[in-house]
């Protein structure tokens, strides 16, 4: 298909500049192409501007760069605008892949084109940028299992997966486990939940995508290493009931996800029979209710809304006159005589106000035709004391950070079945404990009720006498430049950075962060188990290949000076370090475990304690690199004082207590650094 070049100008709200691009564009989508305003792929690649710089696009996005998007128009009809990028708003803290997006005033070719939704595009480039995946390892497939990327062996295997759902009693927990060790149940649940609140009518028989890494299942590694199949979030202009041009909130998309008629079995036959295991019902259920009460709640969503709105209210005047969408007419000869105006827009964004107060009320009235559950409870839990604990209800933790909680988090009330087990943990802060439920009198830290009325549990903490203050964990050792020294676990001589723990008891780094970044302090998630022994130590090995395992980040280290962060659950840095060059096959860490003091080490003690050994010899002479330099700064083993000078002799620049300065200012051609101590290195500038 022909790619047409233009001039890209994005403005937000028709004002400000977002970013000024040449590009290549193509018509895209399906149903769009009959429109007025279409969908356009824009490429950035070739004779185009290759990228986008960091961070100028999208917020929070784990990307920083784009060769492809999507210049979205508001639907198969423009009638949909917002429904497809509100919808994947309200899903952001879920466990589901969805694009990231902004609203753009948009221009081509200096011609104004109304608004776009400017997006990722859920594609192949989008799982390897993310997930830092190698082209040949991605199987990504559609609908009933359509080979989208990768080989035909991919989609036979999914295939056969199904085929084994279908002809196994899934009660059987053996079976049952066969099917889920294949795929990413939290991420197949929260998928399914999503869908069904949205009311998407457009689906599950069309827009699905799922995909895997190709390599043996293995649960010691990040989501989306494992080898499990993942399902996507995209194409949702059919939510809010399936109408563009209206809403219906009573839409029973549980019912088409259960389908098993000839146009829907192939679509659902992976979640109709998931569903009949008890177990996983009774799951599939409080999920449910945990995200009504929560990332679906009215006070949650509908200030969602209300945000989107009047982002576009800003500009949607200008859009209406160049489109004629939203309209009231139902012809194109109505349309072109129709004056323009926003009565259709106000309607369907309070009609769609409308659905997201009454939605939770359907959903669950549609679980309970569908299952015969039980009438729906109120569950109330409430704490003694907030500075002392929480609690879990099944998959929500009840604190300052879950969506739809009141001002003062505490009492916590949330819409159940009667019917259902439900589990109730009571997490005590560092230095309480738990003591009991006040109610029962129980002191399972754990309790699993079945409520047959509203019912109020109260946990109460209290301190704990025995409790001893852990000393922080610390970054205890760095290399950055690892010629021979220490292998990982693919007998690769990555960088690595040493955690040390000075507790005389084992701790688990779950749930903390590792950064490069003072500005991204959640950068690498450690979200599984790793336990630093008492007085022990764990290497983490920094070599941007975190589908490698739990210890291996999605950065690396610069062998000319780089930041590292260790930072708490709480978002706090628990310890940094900034260091500059370190000479290959040495170390810069602390001179005894825990030490304050930094040094350099000739031989390295990864996953030992720190100690000097007598033969070591840290080089003093001055060492200037990269040399020939085109990086554009040049580096010195020590700090020095003094001057940089061409070959005609004369000073060009001047530097005093440094380790590195720019030399992008400066011409090609053969320099001479003198320091004050009297050391001469002749240097080679090529840039």
């Amino acid at each position: 298909q022909y790619c047409h070049e233009v001039n890209c100008i994005l403005l937000l709200n028709n004002v400000y500049l977002i970013f000024s691009h040449k590009a290549g564009i193509r018509l895209g989508g399906s149903g769009s192409r009959h429109s007025t305003q279409k969908n356009l792929n824009v490429f950035f690649r070739g004779t185009y501007d290759d990228s986008f710089p960091e961070g100028s696009l999208f917020e929070d996005s784990e990307l920083n760069h784009w060769k492809r998007l999507i210049f979205r128009s508001g639907g198969h009809r423009p009638d949909c605008l917002p429904k497809d990028e509100f919808a994947s708003e309200l899903v952001s803290d879920l466990e589901v892949d969805h694009s990231k997006y902004r609203y753009a005033s948009t221009y081509l070719n200096g011609e104004y084109w109304g608004i776009h939704a400017v997006k990722e595009r859920l594609n192949r480039h989008y799982l390897e940028a993310k997930y830092n995946l190698p082209r040949d390892s991605i199987a990504l497939l559609g609908n009933e299992g359509d080979l989208l990327d990768g080989t035909l062996q991919d989609s036979i295997d999914y295939k056969n997966l199904v085929d084994f759902a279908k002809a196994s009693n899934l009660n059987n927990q053996a079976n049952f486990d066969t099917v889920t060790n294949h795929i990413d149940i939290n991420n197949f649940t929260d998928y399914f939940i999503s869908e069904i609140f949205l009311g998407n009518a457009d689906w599950p028989n069309s827009n699905i995508k799922f995909w895997r890494k190709r390599t043996r299942s293995n649960t010691q590694v990040n989501a989306g290493h494992d080898g499990k199949w993942r399902w996507l979030l995209f194409d949702l202009d059919g939510s809010f009931g399936g109408s563009c041009n209206d809403v219906y909130v009573t839409f029973n998309t549980l019912n088409w996800a259960l389908r098993d008629d000839a146009s829907f079995d192939k679509y659902t036959a992976l979640f109709r029979n998931l569903i009949e295991n008890d177990n996983y019902k009774t799951d599939f259920v409080n999920r449910t209710c945990d995200l009504v009460n929560s990332s679906f709640k009215a006070s949650v969503t509908r200030p969602k809304l209300q945000n989107v709105k009047n982002n576009i209210d800003l500009d949607i005047n200008n859009h209406i006159d160049r489109w004629r969408y939203p309209s009231t007419a139902n012809t194109l000869a109505d349309r072109y005589n129709e004056t323009p105006n926003t009565d259709q827009w106000e309607y369907l964004t309070a009609q769609m106000d409308t659905f997201l107060i009454r939605r939770p009320h359907y959903v669950r009235k549609h679980m309970i035709d569908e299952w015969g559950l039980s009438d729906s409870i109120r569950l109330q839990v409430d704490v003694n004391d907030q500075d002392m604990g929480s609690v879990k209800v099944n998959t929500i933790l009840i604190n300052e950070d879950l969506e739809g909680v009141p001002s003062n988090t505490y009492p916590w009330t949330g819409v159940y079945f009667s019917d259902l087990e439900i589990p109730l943990k009571a997490i005590p802060k560092e230095g309480y404990r738990f003591a009991e439920w006040i109610e029962t009198g129980n002191t399972d830290q754990t309790i699993y009720i079945t409520l047959s009325s509203d019912s109020l549990f109260t946990a109460r903490f209290e301190i704990d006498p025995d409790y001893e203050p852990l000393l922080p964990i610390v970054i205890n050792e760095v290399q950055s430049s690892n010629g021979d020294t220490y292998q990982d676990e693919y007998l690769a001589f990555d960088d690595w950075i040493e955690l040390y723990n000075p507790n005389d008891t084992a701790v688990n780094i779950n749930g903390y962060y590792l950064t490069d970044d003072t500005s991204k302090p959640t950068k690498y998630a450690i979200n599984n188990d790793l336990i630093i022994p008492a007085n022990g130590h764990l290497v983490i090995w920094c070599d941007n290949e975190n589908e490698q395992g739990l210890n291996h980040t999605n950065f690396g280290l610069n062998k000319f000076g780089d930041f590292i962060g260790l930072v708490s659950s709480s978002k706090d840095f628990v310890d940094s370090l900034s260091f500059g060059p370190i000479y290959r096959d040495y170390s810069y860490g602390r001179k005894s475990d825990g030490d304050v003091e930094w040094i350099t080490f000739q031989f390295p003690t990864p996953n030992a304690p720190n100690e000097i050994i007598q033969s070591e010899t840290i080089p003093s002479d001055l060492v200037v690199y990269p040399n020939p330099n085109k990086k554009g700064i040049l580096y010195f083993s020590k700090e020095i004082t003094g001057a940089f000078y061409n070959s005609n002799g004369a000073i060009v620049l001047r530097f005093e207590s440094t380790q590195q300065f720019e030399t992008l200012g400066l011409s090609q051609g053969i320099y001479y650094l003198k320091t004050n101590e009297g050391i001469t290195r002749k240097v080679l500038l090529t840039h």
